[in-house]
């Protein structure tokens, strides 16, 4: 898969503007070893996919695939002044069996934290 395919599967699955399905069929055809950072998830990114679950756009199945589909990534970048508060997120989106259930209150209780998200 070429570079610029690569970064546009990425830049879909960070932004979450496809449907999970998609993603989840596009996304593992990309190999785990890239020797470039081709896109960079934000804070932005995470709070905008909580936003969608807590007005009912996402069930909790969903974000769970997306930040299993995100978790240890080598070609995506996590936005450097707030990259341990993202890993943890996505550590605990992608986990919910063995850190907590993501829930519309856990959500909002994400999404109150603010600057520290």
């Amino acid at each position: 898969m070429t570079t610029s395919r690569r970064s546009a599967v990425l830049r879909h699955l960070i932004a979450f503007d496809r449907p999970i399905e998609e993603l989840i069929e596009d996304v593992p055809r990309l190999a785990w070893d890239c020797d470039a950072l081709l896109v960079r998830l934000t804070r932005a990114h995470v709070e905008q996919v909580l936003r969608r679950h807590v007005a009912g756009e996402l069930s909790a199945a969903e974000v769970e695939s997306w930040a299993n589909l995100i978790e240890c990534r080598e070609d995506i970048e996590f936005a450097p002044d707030t990259a341990d508060v993202i890993d943890g997120l996505i550590y605990e989106l992608a986990n919910p069996l063995i850190t907590r259930p993501l829930t519309i209150a856990r959500a909002e209780q994400l999404l109150s934290i603010g600057p520290d998200l």
